[in-house]
């Protein structure tokens, strides 16, 4: 066979046009480019996943898998009954000036409190939300942002309190919030929220929170004040029919020590007075 006819068995037949070898690439552009937009809309739902259900630990592998949360606030070396290796989980990211601005507002029907000009004194800042303490020249109060709603970060706030220096005697100043979180699933009572802030009494160094999961917090100490928050799949007794961890305290054991490591004070919180449904009616 030669050329020509070689060239005449190759011809198309008529009616169908030879491929174009620019249209051909457009073309091959055009479907890497949605397979790239395909790609990257997936991407975008995965960290809406995340954001939206802020108590989920969601990620490619495992997309909406509860996790254990993590111990926030300084962990002291008092061995924990959990062994498990907690994983964070995060809330919709709120700057120090909103969680401030917002502080205010939640403190608006309070009566007394800080004033308007109220500043920061303390903050201690986590993926899982942050308690922020503000104060003006007569008053002190705490605000916390730990609590999700529909993908949003919401405030609650400490009933404020006159600067004067507690007594380490004083039981009601290491009074703690407690938030019964759900997550997106819409089941009741799977996670507890603690949270606390005060001033630090005169000669106490560390105000240490043990928890009836068996977990001991330390509290974060600047400046003046000291904050704590703390997240446990494990419910106080009444929120849950498992009840407390085995050889763990039912409620919530407060220690504080001086620097010398001298125990000045060991009590356990009063229920409800002093571990309080926070977002139902405050503390």
């Amino acid at each position: 066979m030669n050329d020509d006819e070689i060239r005449d068995a190759l011809r198309p037949d008529d009616g169908i046009e030879p491929l174009d070898p620019a249209k051909v690439i457009t073309g091959a552009r055009r479907r890497r480019r949605t397979r790239e937009l395909t790609t990257g809309s997936l991407a975008a739902v995965a960290v809406l996943a995340v954001v939206a259900g802020g108590i989920i630990a969601t990620d490619g592998a495992n997309s909406g898998v509860s996790v254990d949360p993590p111990v926030v606030g300084t962990p002291s070396s008092t061995p924990s009954a959990r062994t498990s290796t907690p994983r964070a989980t995060s809330t919709p990211a709120m700057s120090a000036a909103q969680l401030l601005a917002n502080c205010k507002v939640a403190l608006a029907e309070a009566n007394p409190k800080p004033g308007v000009n109220a500043t920061q004194q303390a903050l201690l800042e986590s993926p899982q939300g942050s308690v922020m303490v503000i104060a003006d020249s007569k008053y002190w109060a705490a605000c916390d942002n730990g609590y999700i709603s529909e993908g949003e970060a919401q405030v609650s706030a400490r009933r404020p309190a006159g600067l004067a220096v507690p007594s380490p005697q004083d039981k009601d100043a290491f009074a703690v919030a407690q938030n019964r979180l759900t997550r997106p699933s819409g089941n009741y009572d799977d996670l507890e929220y603690y949270w606390a802030a005060g001033r630090l009494p005169t000669g106490v160094k560390t105000v240490r929170y043990t928890f009836p999961d068996g977990k001991t917090v330390d509290a974060t100490v600047q400046g003046k004040y000291w904050l704590m928050h703390y997240w446990s799949l494990q419910q106080t007794p009444g929120g849950s029919e498992e009840g407390a961890t085995p050889g763990a305290p039912e409620k919530i054991r407060v220690r504080l020590v001086a620097a010398d490591g001298t125990v000045v004070n060991d009590f356990r919180l009063r229920e409800p007075e002093q571990i309080c449904a926070q977002i139902t009616h405050g503390c």
